[in-house]
């Protein structure tokens, strides 16, 4: 099954939030069905997440949807998100970041690789939250991880 999420049908807008409701919807089936889950609106009132669902270790797991097809983009909105997400919700101990393109890996040319770039900023990102007094996780889900969610909850291609 080939999936391009550049092809992805518009919805309630645009294709980017076509985007969001799939990472939306995949979030929601990751978790137990008794596990409360929140869909928020996004348009700047998402508080830096599309979602979050509210763990039993009295941490929140959130999602954040970004369609953009570059590292820069991707890290620049992303970085605006966890932000406004580490202000709304004082208990986010997870982010997960859904975005519609696979992350580059080293090459024999200059400069760093978009895995490369990401961990770089991950870190940080991590380093800052513990001096905060704040424990928190980033996890991506990137185009393949997303597709992979899609066939293993549909194999027919036609997710309902």
């Amino acid at each position: 099954m080939s999936i391009d999420f550049h092809q992805i049908t518009p919805r309630s807008g645009g294709q980017a939030e076509a985007f969001e409701e799939l990472c939306c919807q995949l979030a929601a089936r990751q978790l137990h069905p008794d596990t409360p889950f929140v869909r928020l609106r996004g348009a700047g009132g998402d508080g830096g997440v599309e979602c979050f669902s509210d763990l039993l270790n009295s941490g929140r797991r959130g999602w954040q949807a970004k369609y953009v097809f570059n590292i820069g983009s991707l890290l620049t909105q992303v970085d605006d998100s966890l932000d406004t997400a580490l202000a709304v919700h004082p208990t986010l101990s997870e982010f997960i970041i859904c975005f519609p393109f696979d992350l580059t890996g080293p090459t024999a040319r200059k400069g760093k690789s978009g895995h490369e770039k990401f961990q770089a900023w991950k870190s940080a990102r991590e380093r800052a939250a513990r001096k905060c007094g704040r424990k928190l996780k980033v996890d991506i889900w990137p185009a393949a991880k997303l597709r992979r969610l899609l066939i293993d909850y549909d194999s027919s291609g036609g997710l309902s």
